[in-house]
């Protein structure tokens, strides 16, 4: 399965919003799935662990309408960016 190099030019700037992304993906070890912000906002833990996709689509879709940031999706029907 070919998967897309996440690889953008990432500022630290608290205005430059629009260049962070939501990423899930199934967990490394285990079963589930990781949500995870891109590149990671300081002091905001954001980031979680589901058991269930459904679950984890779910609040990745609202944390990224909420804050107007791209979702990618690594582990629903094949690698897709929402």
């Amino acid at each position: 399965m070919n998967r897309p190099v996440l690889s953008p030019r990432w500022t630290q700037s608290a205005n430059d919003n629009a260049q962070r992304m939501v990423v899930i993906t199934p967990e490394a070890f285990g079963q589930g799935y990781d949500v995870v912000v891109l590149p990671a906002v300081d002091g905001v833990g954001q980031d979680a662990e589901f058991t269930h996709y459904r679950v984890a689509r779910a609040y990745a879709e609202r944390l990224a309408e909420g804050a107007g940031w791209a979702l990618v999706d690594h582990a629903g029907d094949g690698d897709r960016a929402a």
